[in-house]
C-alpha cells in the first residue's frame, strides 16, 4: 500500500478498503518536491457512476481530506468543528447511497457557489444560491435524482 503522510487520511483510506477493496487500484500515491516544496498527498481516483459525468470523484488523503467531482472542488473535512476520517467516511457512503446530493450555483455559464445537500432536506440547496445565480445543478452519484432548475 502507498504511504499516507496523514494519520486522518491513512485511516479513511483504510475503512474505504475495507468496505470496498477494488479502490485500491484507483490510488495515485503521493510524493515530496523540493522544488518548489511541496508535498502532494496521495489521492484516490473512484471512476464515475453517474451515466454522463465521467469525471471520475477524487478524495485527498491527507492535509484537507477534500473531495472533488463535477464541477471540481465538493467538500474538505478537517477544519469543520470536530470532523474525522469517521465523518468522510460516512459522508462518502451518503454520496455513493444518493442520500447525499452535489448542488452547483451558476452564473453566466460559471461556477458561483455550491455543496452537498441532504437528498432528504428539500430546501437544503437553498443555501448555497446567491440573488445572482441563473441556474442550480443538483448531481448525484447514480445520475438518479439530477436537477437543472433556473432560478
Amino acid at each position: 500500500m502507498v504511504e499516507i503522510f496523514d494519520s486522518t487520511g491513512k485511516m479513511l483510506l483504510e475503512r474505504l478498503l475495507a468496505e470496498n477493496p477494488e479502490f485500491e487500484a484507483y490510488l495515485e500515491p503521493g510524493h515530496f518536491s523540493a522544488e518548489p516544496y511541496k508535498t502532494v498527498h496521495p489521492r484516490l481516483h473512484i471512476p464515475s457512476a453517474h451515466p454522463t459525468i465521467k469525471t471520475p470523484l477524487t478524495v485527498e488523503l491527507g492535509g484537507h481530506l477534500q473531495v472533488f467531482w463535477y464541477r471540481g472542488y465538493f467538500i474538505d473535512f478537517i477544519g469543520l468543528s470536530g470532523s474525522t476520517f469517521e465523518e468522510a467516511f460516512e459522508f462518502l457512503e451518503k454520496f455513493f447511497a444518493e442520500e447525499i446530493l452535489l448542488s452547483v450555483c451558476l452564473k453566466s455559464g460559471s461556477l458561483s457557489g455550491g455543496g452537498p445537500i441532504d437528498r432528504s432536506s428539500a430546501e437544503d440547496y437553498k443555501q448555497f444560491i446567491s440573488s445572482n445565480d441563473e441556474i442550480l445543478e443538483i448531481r448525484s452519484w447514480l445520475g438518479t435524482h439530477d436537477q437543472d432548475l433556473t432560478l
